[in-house]
């Protein structure tokens, strides 16, 4: 990737989803947050729409924050979010079927 252009970034990406809650399987949680997440995430979706704006005009990008397995817990803090790896699974199957289903209509 070639960062030569850095100086002519912009400060903000604005998100093209709406706050309306996304279709998800019965039983399981979504969110649309406003940011992205924190520094690595929010860095992260940045430098993939920064890139993409730039370098592949009329690509479209995003940014799924998966949590962490229920296995993956362990030695982690007390109150940090965890799902089964089934629904985990169900979840991200969702995604990409809404994801289809708006490109589709557009």
């Amino acid at each position: 990737m070639n960062l030569s252009h850095q100086m002519a970034q912009p400060r903000t990406f604005l998100r093209c989803l709406s706050n309306q809650s996304p279709r998800i399987t019965p039983g399981l949680r979504a969110l649309v947050p406003n940011p992205a997440g924190t520094y690595v995430c929010n860095n992260l979706l940045y430098t993939l729409l920064h890139t993409a704006a730039l370098e592949y005009p009329g690509l479209r990008g995003g940014f799924l924050h998966v949590p962490y397995a229920i296995e993956q817990l362990p030695g982690k803090p007390g109150d940090t979010f965890g799902m089964k790896l089934c629904d985990i699974a169900r979840a991200l199957t969702c995604a990409v079927e809404a994801i289809a289903e708006h490109l589709l209509e557009r």
